[in-house]
């Protein structure tokens, strides 16, 4: 795993980014931070989102939802992550659920190490697994401590070869 800390815009998808994946709450509302923009800019996220089986609430942390999307005509893939609730605070006290958050990074590692993207409907040609992450996810508005989160990150995608780019808002 390599890491990189640039800053830019996210959704223009710098330094080759071919994945994104950001932290969700579980109750399929993307209603500020870069949740926001990725609704209005990527609707195939929130379309994903919106019908993931498992029901809005507590049962979804832990999982993750994915959707392919076509973006200046390269295919990518995005990951909503479920590791926050809007109503309810963790067990340490803020929305982001840490043990719900590794959850639904190891399950993101596992689909990518499964060919889960490239073997799907949106067959990415992309040799690399660039994933872009937004930098102090689960921090902002879900309140966590980024370090925690990006330690949390770098242990479970460390044995994947993967290059993840912390994109910083400069804008």
């Amino acid at each position: 795993m390599k890491i990189k800390h640039v800053k830019g815009d996210l959704l223009k998808f710098p330094e080759g980014i071919n994945y994104i994946l950001q932290s969700s709450n579980g109750e399929n509302v993307m209603g500020g931070g870069i949740a926001k923009q990725i609704k209005a800019e990527i609707p195939e996220m929130f379309r994903a989102d919106t019908k993931h089986p498992t029901p809005i609430g507590e049962e979804r942390l832990g999982e993750f939802s994915a959707a392919g999307f076509k973006r200046n005509g390269v295919k990518r893939v995005g990951f909503n992550v479920y590791g926050q609730l809007l109503s309810e605070l963790s067990p340490s006290g803020i929305p982001t659920n840490y043990k719900a958050l590794m959850r639904g990074l190891m399950g993101v590692k596992q689909a990518l190490k499964n060919n889960y993207a490239k073997r799907s409907l949106w067959q990415l040609k992309q040799p690399d697994i660039i994933i872009g992450i937004p930098w102090l996810m689960g921090s902002g508005l879900g309140g966590g401590d980024f370090e925690v989160v990006q330690t949390i990150i770098e242990c479970v995608f460390h044995d994947l070869e993967c290059t993840i780019v912390y994109v910083e808002w400069a804008g």
